[in-house]
C-alpha cells in the first residue's frame, strides 16, 4: 500500500509508484554510504585506541573538535540553504547561479576562518590541545577548510537537486580515502604525524565531491561575476541560523573535555568520547537518511497531514531501527567496547545505557526539528543546538563535582531528553 502522502488517484499512484523506485534507490545509496561510514569509522578508531591508549585517543577527539567546527563552518555554513533553494528550482541555468554565489561565500568566509585559526595559534597556541600534540596541527586546519568549504558546498548542491548518487559515491570514495590515511598514519607512522592525519584527513570527502561534480562547479565558476545581492542574501541569512547550529555543540564539547582533562586526565576524557564516538559512527546512519531523505520529503509537502504522513511513515520507522540496535548494543557492550577500541576501555561500559537513552532523545530531536525547517523556519535548528549546547555544559558543571568522569555522559543525556521534550511542545504549538 502506498504511503498516503504520495497521492491516490491512478495518475498520481502511477507517478508514486516511480516515486517509490526512486526513492527506494536513493535510500539503499545513503544507507551505502551510512554503512560504510561506520565501518570506516570503528575502524579508525579501533587502531587509534588499540596504537595510542586512552590518553592520547582524548587528545585525538579533542583535535577532531576543532577540525570539526572549522570544517562545519567551512563554505559559510550555507549548506541547508543551498539544499532548499536549488531543491525548489527545475532550471539548470538558476542552479548553477545559486552554486556559483555559494562559490563565492565560501571563498570569502575562507579568509575569514583563516584569521580566526591564524590568531588562536599566535596568541593562545597550547588552549586547544596542550602539550601532547603540536600547535601548528592549527595551521594545516587553516588550510585544509579552503577547500572543504567549497566541497561542502558542491555536495549539498548534488543532495538538493537530488542527485544522490554524486552524493553518495563522493561520500564513500572520501570516507574510505579518509580511513586509509588515518590507519596508516596511525599504523605506520608516529603519534605527531597520527595527529596531523586526524586533522586534515577530512577534507577527503569534499575533495572528492569537488572531483565528481566538477562540470558543476566549473559551471558555477563561469557565473562568478553575476552579481545577485539577493541571492547572496537568502543564502547569508540561511548561514547565519546554520553557523550557529553547527558550531554551539561543539564548542560545548571543547569545553567540557578542557575541563574534564584539567579536573581529573585525558584518560576520563578517552573513556567518555569512547562512548561518544561509538554513538557519532552509528548515528551518522540516521543523522544521513533524516538530513537527505526525510528533510527533502518533509520539504515536498504542502501541509501539516502531508507532513505528518512521513513523520509517521518514515520516522517510526528509524526510531524503532535505531530501538532494535540500541538493545543489541546494550546487551553487547562489553564485547563492543572490547571489539571496537581494547579492554583500556571497559571502564566506559557503564555510560553506554545513558549514552543510548540520548540518542533515542536526539533522534526524535533531528525529527521534529527538520519538520519544523521545512515550513521555512530555519532558526529552529541553531536554537535548538544552542539550548542543547547551554543545557550541556550548564549540567555538567553542576554535577562535575558528584559525579567525575560520568558527568558529560549524565549531562548529555538530560539535555537530549529536555530538548525533545522541547521541540514536541514546539510543534504541537506550532500546528505543523
Amino acid at each position: 500500500m502506498l504511503p498516503p502522502y504520495l497521492g491516490t488517484s491512478p495518475f498520481r499512484q502511477t507517478k508514486a509508484r516511480s516515486a517509490v523506485s526512486s526513492d527506494i534507490k536513493n535510500l539503499a545509496l545513503l544507507i551505502a554510504v551510512s554503512l560504510c561510514r561506520l565501518a570506516c569509522g570503528l575502524a579508525v578508531v579501533k587502531v587509534l585506541s588499540v596504537m595510542l591508549g586512552p590518553a592520547d585517543f582524548g587528545t585525538i577527539t579533542q583535535i577532531m573538535g576543532a577540525a570539526t567546527i572549522f570544517y562545519v563552518v567551512a563554505g559559510g555554513g550555507i549548506g541547508a540553504g543551498l539544499m532548499l533553494q536549488v531543491g525548489q528550482i527545475e532550471s539548470e541555468d538558476t542552479r548553477t547561479k545559486w552554486l556559483a554565489s555559494s562559490i563565492e561565500i565560501a571563498l570569502a568566509s575562507s579568509v575569514i576562518l583563516a584569521a580566526i585559526g591564524l590568531t588562536i595559534y599566535l596568541v593562545a597556541p597550547t588552549a586547544l590541545f596542550g602539550v601532547r600534540a603540536p600547535s601548528s596541527i592549527m595551521i594545516g586546519i587553516v588550510l585544509a577548510q579552503i577547500a572543504v568549504g567549497i566541497g561542502n558546498n558542491i555536495i549539498a548542491y548534488a543532495s538538493g537537486i537530488g542527485n544522490v548518487r554524486a552524493f553518495a559515491s563522493a561520500n564513500i570514495i572520501g570516507t574510505l580515502v579518509w580511513a586509509t590515511l588515518v590507519v596508516s598514519a596511525a599504523l605506520y607512522a608516529d603519534t605527531t604525524s597520527t595527529f596531523w592525519a586526524v586533522a586534515i584527513a577530512p577534507m577527503a570527502i569534499p575533495l572528492v565531491g569537488i572531483f565528481q561534480l566538477r562540470a558543476a562547479c566549473l559551471a558555477g565558476l563561469t557565473h562568478l561575476r553575476d552579481f545577485d545581492a539577493q541571492r547572496r542574501a537568502k543564502l547569508l541569512h540561511a548561514a547565519a541560523y546554520m553557523l550557529m547550529a553547527m558550531v554551539a555543540l561543539p564548542i560545548a564539547n571543547l569545553i567540557v573535555r578542557a575541563d574534564l582533562a584539567q579536573r581529573i586526565d585525558w584518560i576520563a576524557v578517552g573513556l567518555w568520547q569512547s562512548v561518544a564516538r561509538l554513538s557519532d559512527a552509528y548515528m551518522q546512519i540516521f543523522g544521513v537518511m533524516i538530513t537527505n531523505f526525510v528533510f527533502p520529503k518533509l520539504v515536498q509537502q504542502s501541509d501539516a497531514a502531508g507532513r505528518h504522513a512521513v513523520l509517521t511513515h518514515i520516522g517510526l520507522a528509524l526510531l524503532a531501527l535505531y530501538t532494535l540496535g540500541a538493545i543489541s548494543l546494550y546487551l553487547l557492550r562489553s564485547q563492543v567496547l572490547t571489539i571496537a577500541y581494547s579492554q583500556e576501555f571497559l571502564a566506559a561500559s557503564s555510560q553506554i545505557p545513558l549514552q543510548l537513552g540520548a540518542d533515542f532523545a536526539k533522534i526524535l530531536s533531528w525529527l521534529l526539528v527538520y519538520n519544523i525547517m521545512s515550513t521555512g523556519r530555519l532558526w529552529i535548528q541553531p536554537a535548538a543546538e544552542i539550548w542543547q549546547s547551554i543545557l550541556f555544559v550548564g549540567v555538567y558543571f553542576a554535577i562535575v563535582g558528584n559525579l567525575n568522569t560520568e558527568a558529560p555522559v549524565y549531562a548529555h543525556a538530560t539535555a537530549c531528553v529536555i530538548l525533545a521534550a522541547t521541540l514536541s511542545v514546539c510543534n504541537w504549538r506550532m500546528r505543523v
